[in-house]
C-alpha cells in the first residue's frame, strides 16, 4: 500500500495576478486561480517549484470571460472578487 503524508500549503508569502490568473506563493506550494468566468473558479495546486503549461479540462462554451476582477489585500488576508463570486 502506498500512502503518502498529507502537507498544507502553508501561509501566502507572495502572490502575482496577470489578467485573470492569480498565482499564490505559498511556504510548501504553489497555487493557481483562474477565474474562468464570474461564477467558474479553477483552482490548481503544485508542491513543486513551476507551475507546468496551463491545461483545462473544463468544457465550457466559451473563451475565458472572466468578467470584473477586483483583488483586496489586507495584510493577513487575500481577497478575490467577482461580480457572483468572493474568493479569500
Amino acid at each position: 500500500m502506498n500512502t503518502a503524508e498529507y502537507q498544507f500549503v502553508g501561509n501566502v508569502v507572495d502572490y502575482t495576478q496577470k489578467n485573470n490568473i492569480v498565482d499564490l506563493i505559498c511556504e510548501n506550494a504553489l497555487v493557481e486561480i483562474t477565474i474562468k468566468a464570474p461564477e467558474i473558479v479553477r483552482v490548481r495546486m503544485y508542491p513543486g517549484e513551476s507551475i507546468p503549461e496551463t491545461h483545462s479540462y473544463a468544457v465550457l462554451p466559451f473563451e475565458d470571460d472572466p468578467g470584473q476582477i477586483s483583488m483586496e489585500d489586507s495584510g493577513d488576508q487575500l481577497k478575490i472578487s467577482t461580480e457572483k463570486l468572493e474568493i479569500s
